[in-house]
Formats: structure tokens, C-alpha cells, sequence
């Protein structure tokens, strides 16, 4: 740390201290121009007596002086800030230096000497001090805080003006006469607060200004702009628990989009009676993922669909009895949530109790930009195409992505078999149009609901063909009965569709590729109806065992889990055996019964209200049930057989074996390019 030093003729010299608690005086103050300031190197070069800013450092060793201090520190030509590395240890240190200094003297050079106690109070409240970013921390650091008008001529203490300071700067007058230490008993969203209305040279330095008061060290990256506050916010996170961080509201629209942190401190101008929870129990661990920020909140449903209240551990100061709730926008994951425009909610304390505590992720981008890399449901992918083919005609037009090859949507939901919902789709080599196919919704046997499917057309096209009435004349035709594969100039072309569950969505991969003969066709075919099969049996079977599982212990309360492990202890170990009674196939059904009528209560609620109630749709589960039904199918289950029929016993051993081999088979069918991103359909 460097001091300086001054004779009694007023020149400077800087001195290295190396001691740990050095006794200095510290200047605060506003800058003006930069070529106004005393800097580094016009002290080491003697030439800074001609500049402006040298009067106000020598007034304050002067001022030094009278109280016996010999060393005093400068911001403007202490720090080499040609250095990048000494100017980040300096700003990360400058807290530190405030809190260790005898006094600080604040110069106002914009209060003028020679006024009355009248003109002087109207001229310190409007003092630029008060509005200067980097001005806060030396306001709040310092043991003892000195005024002084532009004549240096003393106005007060900061104990003596605490009154007015507070109703300047919105700070509880207890932060300004208490222990710098106490600063922590302020909430995040308070500390904030008090930035909200400062402004710095540098937009950087809002962020940077406001290291030492959030007890935060982190480098400096000029340059970076409004993301320096954005990087605050996420080390503010990893060192506290204080959720009060996130109560900032704005009505401007590149602040209130959607993302979880604050654009600026301006966001927070309305959080100055923000204080912590006195209610809530202990707050559970969060942190920052790629996803957003993981954390786990009570919820209350909102009054549209998808909208909820999720519940901070954080009230107004006067509001004892109450919390502020985050209005936030479930999304196309289970535990995706985005922040939705408009100002925190009061809550009763009941209802944040009385709420589910769900786990979430609330994401960092705005919701028009959300899941736009996530194909919607009802979408055909055209994944592959042979060499030298490309789309060139889509009718009926519709949202077609020449980027991802993708048909979004069903036009008709409500009925899936809608002449409207078909596409027909021209491909065309060059200039010459070849083929066309045609996507339209087809019921599944295997999967009990509506897929997309597609066919070739056997029709012959050319440049003067007439789209429209080709796509009236095949609008209504049933189109399943048409075969897969074309003989044409250019070779053997087949189409083949494959429906998958992508992200929860349905979506059917559509390729089309070039035979050498038709001998690979049937084999081909033949697989995947035995890939069908395959995977619909296993599905089910896992299915079952799911909503078992659901149906016993989902949703349940404390009593009703007693009332099973009883069960399970008394009842059950019996079934096997002739000695039941009526009392305990009763108590079974009964049991059941309640269940089942519980369940179909929830089912009544929309799907985000099952989520918070722990009744999930199963379809969440997709991925892990299809490799189950992978290793049900293809693995137990014919071992199972064998020993019934065969009376062949495996034993555990072969079971344990099985298990570990169960990945083979999503290999094998990984090889041959089938996308198991979800080996599940529905």
C-alpha cells in the first residue's frame, strides 16, 4: 500500500508502507476530468502543482496535519493504474484500506464555502457525493467519517449527520454508526438497494464498487460491461444463503425478461425495507448449474396455467407475518422454471408453509428465448436425405426450418386425422424436381395414439406441375396403404419413420435413402416391427410396475405410509397361502380403493399442480423405463420363461450377469442408427 507524505512547502512523496496497520488519513472525494487529476506518474514526475485536482490533496494534508497525521492516502495517485494487476489488487483491497484508516475526510467540492446552515443543508443533500458509485463504500467503510465543504471548512460527522445521510441515501441509520461488521445483518436485496440510485464512469464499476460490502473478491475484466454485476450476483451466491437476492422488480424490459439476476443495481431501488424471514425453516443449499439456478422453493399455483408464486425467505420489514414469493413460469421440463415480468408478491406466512418446497432450476435467459432448441410436440424431423437432394416446395406452407429440417406442430390438434394436418414436401436435385412425399398423422397399434407417419407418392413431377391440385388430389386418400420404397431414375429411394420421445415431446424421424437392391428393404422392415414390438412390451411392463409403485406411494401422508408398511408386514406375506380372512382382503381393498379414488382426484389437476403434489406424469420417465424395458424384455424375461417351461433354473447368478450385459443391447441397436436418445415411444 502506498501513502503519501507531505512537506511544508506541499510537495508529494510517495512512500511503500509495509506495516500491517499503518496510521494514515484517507480522501474521499468526486472526481472531475481525467486530465484534472493528480495521477501516479505526475507524482513521481513532479508535474501535478499546475492541476486542478492538487488542491483538494493538499487541503487534505493539511487538514492531516492539524491532528497530527503525517500520511495520507489518494485514490487518484496512489495506484498505478497503468498496471492491470495492481489496479485489481487495489479495488479488491480498497475496503479493507477505508476500514483501517484513523479518519476520512469527504471533500464536497460542489458545497460552497461561506453559506448559511440553511443553504448548506439544501447544497449537501444535493451534493454529487451521494449519487458517485464508488462513494458508497466510503461511506459505509471508514471508522470515522469527517465533511468538509469546498472552502474545507468542517460540516460534520457522520455520526452528527447521520439523520440526513440516512434520508439522503435510504440507509438505516444503524449501518451508519454501528460496527462495519454489522453490515451483514442487511439483507442482499437492502445492501443493493443502496446502489440503486449511483452511477459510476464505467459500467464496470457499478459492480466492481460494491466488492467489499458483499464481502466479495473477484478479478476485474474491463470490458465486460454489465456483466461484471451479472458475475457479482453468481459470487454473491456461493457465499450466502440470503434469497433476497433475488427480489429485484423493474419495469424496464431489458431488466424484467426472464433471467434471474439483476441487469443492474437499479433494480433494486424499490428493496430498501427488505430484511430476511423470521418464519421459514432453514433455507436449502443453492447453487449456479448450466441449467440456471438450482434451487428448491416453495410453490404456490398462480392464476393462470403455468404460473406460480415460488415463496423466498424474505418479507418487508414491517410485514411480520408475511413473505415475498418470485412469480415464475413452470417450462417444458419438470423442474424448469423462468422468472415472469412484474414485482415480488406478498404472502402469508400460511401459505408458504402450506406450500409444496419444489426443486427447480429458474433459468438465465429470457422466456422468448427459451426451449427454441427443443422441438415442439407433434414434429417431424427430416433427419436424412440422399447426395444431391434438398427440399424445395412445402404445402400447405407451414413452419418449416431449412436449419434443423423440422415440420412443427399439428394444425388440428383436437383431431389428429384432419385432412389440414397433412404436409406434402417436393425434393428436387438442382433444377429438376424428383420426388415427393407426403407427412400425415397415422394411429400406432403398438402405441395406442396418434404418430406422424409419411409416404412417397407415386406421381411424376415436373417444373410446370401444379402443387396445390396434386395436394387436393392425395388430401383425402389413405395413404398407409402405400408402399415405402420408389424405383426411379435416380435409383431405389426408401422412406421409413421412426416415432421417438425427444425432451417429453413426440417427435418422428423421417429419412429417406438410396438402396443397391430391394433385398435390404424387408430385412429391414422385418426389424424394426421386432424393434416395435419389442419396445412396446417392455414399455408396458415397466409401465405397471411404475404406476404401481405410484399408486402405493405417491402423494401419500404420513398415516397412509403407516397404514402400508403394515400392510406389507401382516397382510401380504399371506396372500400365497389359503388362510386369508375377510378381514384382511377387507382392509386390502379398502386400502386400494382409497388410493385409486385419490388418484383420480389428482389426476383432475393440471399437470404443473401434480408436479408440486409429487404425482408426476410418468412420461418424465420415459428414458429410464425404456432401458428397463430393454433389460426386461430382453433379458429377464426370457430367463423367467426357460425356467418355466424348461425347467431349467438360472439361479441369481445368471440375473446379476444379465443385468450388467443389459447395455448390449441399446449398443446393438446405437450401431445401427437408431437415435436412443429415449429407447420409450408412446
Amino acid at each position: 500500500m502506498r501513502l503519501l507524505e507531505m512537506n511544508e512547502d506541499g510537495d508529494l512523496s510517495l512512500k511503500n508502507n509495509t506495516e500491517e496497520k499503518p496510521s494514515y488519513v484517507i480522501l474521499s472525494h468526486r472526481w472531475g476530468e481525467d486530465h484534472e487529476e493528480v495521477t501516479f506518474k505526475d507524482v513521481i514526475g513532479h508535474t501535478y502543482k499546475d492541476k486542478r485536482g492538487y488542491a483538494k490533496i493538499r487541503g487534505c494534508g493539511e487538514q492531516a496535519k492539524k491532528i497530527g497525521w503525517e500520511l495520507f492516502w489518494v485514490d487518484t495517485c496512489c495506484i498505478d493504474k497503468s498496471s492491470s494487476a495492481e489496479l485489481s489488487e487495489s479495488i479488491n483491497s480498497m475496503w479493507r484500506w477505508y476500514c483501517n484508516s484513523r479518519v476520512c475526510y469527504v471533500y464536497l467540492d460542489d458545497v460552497r464555502a461561506g453559506l448559511d446552515e440553511a443553504e448548506r443543508d439544501t447544497a449537501f443533500a444535493k451534493s454529487k457525493w451521494f449519487t458517485r458509485g464508488w462513494t458508497l463504500q466510503e461511506l459505509l467503510a471508514p471508522p470515522r467519517l469527517e465533511f468538509y465543504d469546498a472552502g474545507w471548512n468542517k460540516i460534520g460527522t457522520k455520526e452528527s449527520l447521520k439523520e440526513k445521510i440516512s434520508k439522503i441515501t435510504k440507509i438505516n441509520e444503524s449501518f451508519l454508526v454501528s460496527d462495519v461488521y454489522l453490515l451483514k445483518q442487511a439483507s442482499i436485496a437492502e445492501r443493493m438497494s443502496w446502489a440503486s440510485e449511483r452511477t459510476t464512469k464505467r459500467k464496470e464499476d457499478i459492480a466492481y464498487s460494491l466488492l467489499g460490502i458483499f464481502d466479495i473478491n473477484m478479478p476485474l475484466l474491463y470490458g465486460e460491461g454489465a456483466k461484471a454485476f451479472q458475475r457479482l450476483q453468481e459470487e454473491i451466491v456461493k457465499h450466502s444463503d440470503d434469497q433476497s437476492i433475488l427480489a429485484w422488480t423493474s419495469s424496464s424490459a431489458e431488466i424484467d425478461s426472464g433471467k434471474v439476476f439483476a441487469h443492474s443495481p437499479a433494480a433494486f431501488a424499490a428493496c430498501h425495507n427488505v430484511v430476511r424471514s423470521i418464519h421459514l425453516g432453514r433455507v436449502k443449499p443453492y447453487s449456479m448449474t448450466n441449467k440456471g439456478l438450482k434451487i428448491s422453493l416453495p410453490l404456490i399455483r398462480g392464476e393462470n396455467e403455468g404460473d406460480f408464486l415460488a415463496v423466498l425467505n424474505c418479507r418487508r420489514r414491517y410485514d411480520t407475518f408475511g413473505s415475498l414469493a418470485l412469480p415464475v413460469k413452470h417450462g417444458r421440463n419438470s423442474h424448469q422454471y423462468q422468472r415472469r415480468s412484474g414485482e415480488l408478491q406478498p404472502v402469508p406466512f400460511t401459505d408458504g408453509v402450506r406450500a409444496g418446497v419444489q426443486p427447480m432450476y429458474i433459468g438465465m435467459e429470457p422466456l422468448a428465448n427459451s426451449w427454441t432448441n427443443y422441438p415442439k410436440d407433434n414434429t417431424s424431423i427430416l433427419r436424412a436425405l440422399p447426395e444431391g437432394l434438398k427440399v424445395s416446395q412445402i404445402f400447405l406452407p407451414g413452419p418449416w426450418s431449412h436449419e434443423t429440417h423440422t415440420f412443427e406442430g399439428n394444425r388440428h390438434p383436437n383431431c389428429p386425422q384432419d385432412p389440414d394436418n397433412r404436409t406434402l414436401v417436393v425434393l428436387s436435385s438442382g433444377a429438376t424436381r424428383c420426388y415427393l412425399f407426403m407427412t400425415f398423422f397415422h394411429k400406432n397399434r403398438f402405441f395406442h395414439d396418434y404418430v406422424w407417419d409419411a409416404r412417397l407418392l407415386p406421381v411424376f413431377i415436373d417444373d410446370d406441375s401444379n402443387i396445390e391440385q396434386i395436394y387436393d388430389a392425395w388430401n383425402s386418400k389413405d395413404l398407409s396403404s402405400l408402399q415405402r420404397v420408389q424405383h426411379s431414375s435416380l435409383g431405389l429411394i426408401a422412406l421409413r419413420t421412426v416415432p421417438q420421445l425427444i425432451q417429453g415431446r413426440t417427435v418422428t424421424i423421417i429419412e429417406i435413402f438410396s438402396c443397391g437392391s430391394d433385398t435390404l428393404i424387408g430385412p429391414r422392415k422385418i426389424y424394426e416391427q421386432a424393434l416395435v414390438v419389442l419396445r412396446s412390451i417392455g414399455y408396458r411392463l415397466c409401465r405397471v410396475a411404475y404406476w404401481t409403485f405410484d399408486l402405493l406411494f405417491k402423494g401419500s401422508s404420513f398415516l397412509e405410509n403407516i397404514w402400508l408398511a403394515l400392510l406389507v408386514i401382516y397382510i401380504l406375506p399371506y396372500l400365497s397361502t389359503v388362510r386369508l380372512n375377510g378381514l384382511k382382503i377387507t382392509s386390502l381393498l379398502c386400502f386400494l380403493l382409497q388410493r385409486w379414488s385419490k388418484r383420480i382426484r389428482f389426476q383432475q389437476f393440471p399437470r404443473e399442480e401434480r408436479v408440486i403434489l409429487g404425482w408426476q406424469d410418468a412420461r418424465e420417465f420415459d428414458t429410464i423405463l425404456g432401458y428397463f424395458a430393454v433389460v426386461v424384455v430382453a433379458v429377464y424375461l426370457p430367463c423367467i420363461l426357460l425356467e418355466r417351461y424348461l425347467v431349467y433354473s438360472f439361479g441369481s447368478l445368471w440375473f446379476v450377469i444379465g443385468g450388467l450385459l443389459s447395455p448390449v443391447p441399446l449398443w446393438f441397436m446405437s450401431w445401427l442408427h437408431l437415435d436412443m436418445n429415449t429407447v420409450a415411444f408412446t
